[in-house]
């Protein structure tokens, strides 16, 4: 279940710029696997850039932000090192294909970017994939495969929420949005000709969708302005509306489709309810299976490289 993945490993990995790799001095050694003052560093450098320039000045919340990055860090190691002593690997394919699917988010010359801004080499990256995949793989398997959805479970998640699977009507339509009254009235008759009318939204149309042909996508009643809902649920599909005068200026209409109102049966609905119950399940799940290995972990800090000094 990749939600999971995405929820809870993710939080621990994708800030820490492969805390096993580097050289020097260590912070923190879990179960003899060392996290490295510089590896640490650079996690904590491009933590920093979340927040305010100024934020680094309180030293109360630098402090805290500094202990909590230590603490992922170490999880993280707690996770991989328990994958390691169950045996768990990770085969070159597997490696291959977490790649490509990382990197298909990014072209090369943002990728590249990623990495000189969490301050790490490719290689690096690479090892910090190979940890995450590693805990990916033992966390399924002990925590994930072990949780349980019935279809009674199903059954009442979908009763107590079926406002959440259900819309009213909806209509999915085009606008222009031009200010003077003169050129409103010039497409207006375009458009009523039979020209292109995403053609004239994106010549002429100040709203931001304009670039998209003016396509304002789906919407329902209540989301956009009363004056959009007047002219464009009573108006069939491939119409165009009169000249709308309002507040921003003065606007044409044309309703693409209607989509009618509609509860989602259970079946449609199924996999979404189970992944979102999984993902509670999960959270409280991995807390209990993560709080003795945490316990048995032999964790050692060094204080002195943590707060700024050397080993020496």
């Amino acid at each position: 279940m990749k939600t999971f993945k995405a929820f809870i490993l993710l939080c621990l990995f994708a800030t820490l710029a492969a805390c096993g790799s580097g050289k020097g001095d260590i912070v923190a050694k879990v179960n003899g696997l060392p996290i490295y003052k510089q590896a640490f560093t650079k996690a904590l450098d491009y933590e920093i850039t979340k927040y305010p320039p100024k934020f680094a000045e309180d030293s109360v919340k630098f402090a805290s932000l500094k202990r909590g990055l230590l603490e992922k860090m170490i999880k993280a190691k707690v996770i991989y090192s328990a994958a390691k002593g169950a045996g768990i690997t990770i085969s070159d394919n597997e490696l291959a294909e977490e790649n490509k699917q990382f990197k298909s988010r990014y072209t090369e010359a943002t990728f590249q970017k990623m990495l000189e801004i969490k301050g790490i080499k490719y290689d690096e990256w690479k090892n910090e994939r190979i940890e995450e995949l590693a805990a990916d793989k033992l966390i399924q398997r002990d925590v994930i495969s072990k949780i349980d959805i019935s279809d009674a479970d199903i059954l009442k998640y979908y009763k107590s929420h079926k406002n959440e699977f259900s819309h009213g009507d909806e209509v999915h339509a085009r606008q222009i949005l031009v200010e003077d009254p003169k050129l409103a009235a010039d497409l207006y008759k375009r458009a009523l000709a039979g020209e292109n009318f995403a053609a004239l939204a994106q010549e002429f149309s100040v709203a931001p969708e304009g670039k998209r042909g003016g396509d304002l996508g789906w919407f329902a009643r209540g989301i956009m302005p009363k004056a959009f809902d007047e002219a464009c649920f009573p108006l069939p599909a491939d119409k165009i509306s009169p000249i709308v005068k309002t507040e921003y200026g003065y606007h044409i209409f044309k309703v693409i489709e209607h989509r009618e109102a509609k509860s989602a049966k259970l079946d449609e609905v199924k996999d979404k309810i189970i992944a979102r119950l999984q993902q509670e399940r999960s959270e409280d799940a991995f807390g209990k299976w993560y709080d003795p290995i945490r316990k048995k972990a032999s964790v050692q800090i060094f204080d002195k490289v943590f707060n700024g000094e050397t080993n020496k």
